[in-house]
This record gives C-alpha cells, sequence and structure tokens, in this order.
C-alpha cells in the first residue's frame, strides 16, 4: 500500500495581542490516522464540555451528538460525573432534534 504524504499546518490566533502561532505537521497519512486518534471517550470528551458550558463547547457538545453519539451513554456519563448539567446535556439533544 502506498502512502501519500501528508501536510498539516495547525493555527492558533490571538488577533487581540498580535500572536499567530503555527505548528506543522508532516508525515505520512497511515502514521497520522494513528495519531489522530481520540485521547479520551466521547463520554468524557462531553462531560468535560458540559462542565466548561461555554458557547464552543456546548456547540461541539451538539456536533458530537448529532454524529450519532450513543445517547443514553451521555446521559449516564453526565449523570454520574455532572448531575447539575444534565439540563444542559438535555437542551443540546433538543438543539440538534429541533435542527433535523
Amino acid at each position: 500500500m502506498s502512502a501519500r504524504e501528508l501536510v498539516l499546518e495547525l493555527v492558533q490566533s490571538s488577533p487581540s495581542f498580535g500572536v499567530d502561532n503555527r505548528l506543522s505537521v508532516t508525515g505520512r497519512e497511515p502514521d497520522l490516522k494513528r495519531a489522530l486518534r481520540p485521547i479520551a471517550p466521547v463520554e468524557t470528551i462531553v462531560v468535560m464540555k458540559i462542565l466548561a458550558g461555554r458557547t464552543q463547547d456546548l456547540a461541539d457538545v451538539e456536533a458530537i451528538i448529532d454524529s450519532g453519539a450513543d445517547r443514553e451513554l451521555l446521559r449516564t456519563a453526565v449523570q454520574k460525573a455532572a448531575p447539575s448539567c444534565a439540563d444542559a446535556l438535555e437542551r443540546a439533544f433538543g438543539n440538534v432534534d429541533h435542527r433535523r
């Protein structure tokens, strides 16, 4: 199998501070696929993002839900780790359902 070479450039910028940090990654496709695996189970990521509660975090939770994540798994994880955030998760479910 031939591997195509990929180059990824990740840019983080903060216009208010005039910062433009760049990280370039070069590698062969099979190596990058291994390197880009999730670092935590989806339910853990959802719990962390629900707890953070920022606009982008909640949008990320909705994107995860919309991608087909197991809702009962997410409910169980949030109920166990952050029961006070269960309403936020249910709102995210409702937002996703409303857009469909």
